[in-house]
């Protein structure tokens, strides 16, 4: 974005709200102006851990490590390796029930602790058992490589994300006595039929399922769809008309999403530049994202050396979870980065909202940087 656009866009601000912004002086983070419910702080760190999730009861926590998926007990002990090193996990892997986890990765195709029973030679789900017992392939007739699955509230449905060829797919199956069945694509899309340019755009958009809303009756995913490259935002499916609506309009890329258990906040990583006075202003429906924009690394230090304005490469925001307003910045990439004490540069890491807690109290939050994620739990 060139100076003269940033001063376009900043010239259509309200005057006193852009002349505070461009008086304040960068400082130590400070979220003292936030309601209660949301002062989140830093309160855990689990090492070697990126994406997570915890379990119905909130004793264990699901981790994917170098070494493979594990099973953490959230009060200390020793862990239980269910899955091998280059599985990945979603953010509500769990089974309601606690006995089984969701799993996606590669068979290693020889005798050994993992997988005795199964051929997978490509990448493939797998309904886990949580105490190390063993495992089930699952959809093996679906070809693609699946990812980021999760069981609905009440365990009768997983959802996930499908990558078939170069189509990013979101699919939800039955799961019933063990296995799943009847896979249905929710979003259906054939590249090679569709003449529509927009609906073309929209087929070819990245999708990443994030899980079911609390009352089952929607579902959560990432999309760059109508949006473009770099620019993810919070979408939401309604599992009964189908109807497909956009929650968050950040001009930025969202990591990760996850809902309280009451379903009435949505809280999410983002990458966009922004002050937090400008926060609702720039998501509201119709207007402009002006402030929102993602560039790079050195025009966001740039601004903040200057003083122009708070700005981050990654917070964690909260908002309303239909509409995506009332946005509010509730941890900064400073104080996560600091919890993680993993003493690599602050531009290098990336932060991602990973999984909620049972009860509501507690936030996963991964924050990358290269090979040493480490997650910072909020509270």
């Amino acid at each position: 974005m060139t100076r003269g656009a940033l001063l376009a866009a900043a010239a259509t601000l309200p005057l006193p709200e852009l002349a505070q912004a461009l008086r304040r002086k960068p400082g130590g983070p400070n979220l003292d102006c936030l309601s209660a419910e949301d002062r989140w702080l830093p309160a855990d760190l689990i090492g070697d851990c990126s994406l997570a999730s915890f379990s119905p009861d909130g004793t264990r926590i699901a981790c994917q490590t170098s070494r493979g998926v594990e099973i953490r007990p959230r009060a200390g002990g020793a862990a239980t390796l269910v899955a091998p090193p280059g599985f990945t996990i979603g953010p509500r892997a769990w089974h309601p029930d606690g006995s089984v986890l969701l799993a996606a990765g590669t068979d290693p195709g020889t005798p050994g602790e993992f997988f005795k029973d199964s051929v997978a030679a490509e990448p493939a789900l797998f309904a886990v058992k949580t105490d190390g017992s063993g495992q089930t392939r699952l959809l093996p007739d679906v070809a693609g490589v699946p990812r980021a699955a999760s069981f609905s509230p009440d365990g009768t449905r997983v959802a996930f994300t499908l990558l078939d060829r170069f189509v990013h797919r979101i699919v939800v199956a039955d799961w019933a006595n063990g296995a799943l069945g009847s896979p249905r694509v929710l979003l259906p899309f054939d590249p090679r039929q569709e003449t529509d340019s927009g609906k073309l755009s929209r087929g070819l958009a990245w999708y990443e399922t994030e899980g079911f809303t609390p009352d089952g009756q929607a579902l959560v995913f990432l999309s760059d769809r109508a949006a473009g490259l770099l620019n993810a935002s919070v979408w939401r499916i309604d599992m009964t008309s189908g109807k497909v609506s956009r929650v968050t309009r950040d001009d930025g890329f969202t990591e990760g999403a996850a809902l309280t258990p009451d379903g009435r906040t949505l809280l999410y990583g983002s990458t966009r530049a922004r002050e937090p006075a400008f926060a609702t202003l720039v998501t509201a429906v119709g207007l402009p994202p002006l402030l929102g924009f993602v560039a790079s690394p050195t025009l966001h230090e740039t601004l903040t050396q200057r003083g122009l304005a708070g700005i981050g490469n990654g917070d964690v925001l909260a908002a309303n979870p239909a509409t995506g307003l009332f946005t509010r910045l509730i941890s900064t990439r400073e104080l996560l980065v600091a919890a993680s004490k993993n003493g690599l540069p602050e531009a290098e890491q990336r932060i991602e909202v990973v999984s909620m807690s049972p009860s509501g109290a507690e936030v996963a939050v991964a924050v990358w940087a290269g090979a040493a994620p480490g997650l910072v739990v909020l509270r």
